[in-house]
């Protein structure tokens, strides 16, 4: 198989996939890279096996999150190194150095919030090397307007 390939760049989206689209626009990218959606629950559309979440706005219906489970086959880059399969804290190491104040290390769900970028249950269950490091079951990234949404619900 060959390896599906996303960078994630703040504000821009997980390329090729850019947030902001549309479901046909993202249905398009990924029908190029040769990937059908396995899901569709609402406003988020799963492809690979359910490993990659769009998820869409209400009430724009445009993406506003990415969010990445590890998968064999799938590459998620972040600042030119793969993040996906790698520990969990040296992915949260990683995405804080581009943070003026890093949040502090959580195994359950981390936001990093000038980059919106997500992590999301470490645990060695989603490590595919059988190892007992702990790995990130999604790595995700949104939008401005999914930012706005988690700061509505926390209140």
């Amino acid at each position: 198989m060959t390896e599906l390939r996303f960078e994630l760049v703040p504000m821009e989206g997980a390329l090729p996939l850019r947030l902001d689209q549309t479901a046909a626009e993202v249905a398009q990218v990924m029908s190029s890279l040769g990937l059908q959606p396995s899901s569709d629950r609402g406003q988020s559309v799963y492809y690979l096996e359910n490993s990659i979440q769009i998820e869409f706005g209400e009430a724009t219906g445009r993406s506003q999150f990415i969010g990445f489970a590890n998968q064999a086959g799938l590459e998620v880059i972040y600042g030119g190194e793969k993040v996906n399969g790698r520990s969990a804290e040296e992915v949260a190491a990683l995405f804080g150095k581009r943070e003026d104040v890093p949040p502090p290390f959580d195994d359950l769900e981390m936001l990093f919030r000038q980059q919106i970028l997500t992590l999301w249950d470490a645990d060695p269950q989603y490590n595919l090397t059988q190892s007992n490091v702990p790995i990130w079951g999604q790595i995700g990234i949104g939008s401005p307007q999914y930012l706005a949404a988690i700061d509505a619900l926390k209140g």
